[in-house]
């Protein structure tokens, strides 16, 4: 039985790593296609387009709908224009993010403005006028997806501990590399 210990030790931990890179996977994956609509938006502001006209122009309701939004900030962070609201108003989003793109940067985060209420976000900056484009989408399905992934993983880390148990107490495991 000791001889199993190392081999579900490392069962484990790939089991774990085969999680983690899925998630972050899919995970990184919802930020498309906030970052190119959010590096659009910058480029036709900075053409001379009014933050109106490079706005979505659905409002969305951003606790029920999976569609993207968009929020248009000036330099001091004032919303310009919107295409989403939440509980009748424009979220807030913490200064710290735009705070944090203000040197040309962008910022990519998961943005909790509600319980439950999860969303994939991407800042940019804005040279012309100087401010910020928020686009954001929903996590739900996302964080189905995550779920059903670690359920997935969960049942094939059990079925291989339980036939490598089984072959161990089988068949046994060699004391030394090579000899039987």
């Amino acid at each position: 039985m000791k001889s199993f210990i190392p081999i579900g030790v490392a069962i484990t931990l790939l089991s774990l790593m085969v999680y983690g890179v899925a998630q972050q996977t899919i995970r990184l994956g919802a930020n498309n296609p906030q970052i190119q609509m959010a590096e659009d938006a910058a480029a036709n502001l900075a053409r001379g387009d009014s933050p109106s006209s490079v706005i979505l122009k659905n409002n969305i309701d951003m606790a029920a709908s999976l569609a993207p939004y968009m929020i248009v900030y000036d330099n001091s962070g004032k919303v310009l224009d919107s295409s989403v609201e939440l509980d009748g108003g424009i979220p807030t989003i913490p200064k710290g993010v735009l705070e944090s793109v203000r040197d040309g940067h962008e910022a990519r985060l998961t943005w909790q403005p509600d319980v439950g209420v999860r969303s994939a976000v991407v800042v940019v900056r804005s040279t012309n006028p100087q401010g910020f484009i928020l686009v954001g989408r929903s996590i739900r399905e996302v964080e189905i997806l995550e779920d059903k992934i670690g359920l997935d993983v969960f049942v094939g880390w059990v079925i291989t501990m339980a036939a490598t148990l089984g072959a161990v107490l089988l068949f046994g495991y060699p004391r030394k590399f090579g000899k039987s």
